[in-house]
């Protein structure tokens, strides 16, 4: 069967999955930085075409200098203005307006029966 765990086996095996947790978040911090600085990035070298500058949805062409986050984006209100309700729901979220999930509660009045508050010896 399994090992006795004592005081002493115990604080060790605490120790070491603080260590492993504390090795798994730095490894979520580094990709999501990864992910961060990858979607800042331009897509071509050159300097990056500001989204607020151009004027309209279809001037953004294939070969505008954006970052690789906005191309992202374009291409999901693409997706979205064809009709993917996945892709109208993603962006839904992402702008805040994501509906809030309710859930109802129903209490229920349960009759007492004589003699229920009696406790037998």
């Amino acid at each position: 069967m399994g090992e006795k765990i004592n005081s002493q086996n115990a604080a060790e095996y605490g120790r070491m999955g603080g260590r492993k947790s504390g090795e798994k978040r730095r490894e979520k911090r580094t990709m999501r930085e990864t992910l961060e600085t990858l979607l800042s990035m331009s897509l071509t070298n050159g300097k990056t075409e500001n989204l607020e500058k151009i004027k309209g949805f279809k001037n953004i062409t294939k070969d505008s200098n954006i970052t690789v986050g906005d191309k992202i984006a374009v291409n999901l209100v693409k997706k979205a203005m064809a009709g993917d309700l996945q892709a109208v729901a993603m962006i839904r979220d992402q702008i805040g307006e994501k509906p809030k999930e309710e859930i109802e509660t129903t209490i229920i009045q349960v009759p007492k029966f004589e003699g229920e508050d009696e406790i037998p010896d």
